[in-house]
């Protein structure tokens, strides 16, 4: 983090290059997202009924599905309600694809 900053110029604003090679940071980042998503959900409108659970879901239907409730499930995120930057390390990265969306689908 600090190599990075010691080669800007005074007054110089760091960029998001700046912010992804700041690995530690970036994990940060990720992690915050994860936690308080700036974008609560979204509809999704349904093309043919569904039936799911039991239920049945009438084409046409709008259907919320929210970011916060997904990063918030024990089976996709370990302690989800843990702040815990390191699940987001590369190499050990074990978010499954598709879960982390913190700015919607």
């Amino acid at each position: 983090q600090l190599g990075i900053l010691g080669k800007k110029k005074e007054g110089e604003e760091i960029s998001w290059k700046d912010l992804k090679d700041m690995k530690y940071t970036w994990q940060v980042v990720q992690e915050t997202l994860r936690m308080f998503p700036p974008v609560f959900g979204t509809f999704r409108e349904a093309i043919t009924d569904i039936h799911y659970g039991g239920y049945v879901i009438p084409k046409g239907w709008r259907i919320l599905w929210t970011t916060y409730s997904t990063h918030h499930r024990e089976e996709y995120f370990t302690e989800p309600d843990k702040f815990r930057p390191s699940r987001f390390e590369e190499e050990g990265r074990h978010v499954a694809p598709y879960t982390f969306l913190p700015f919607g689908a």
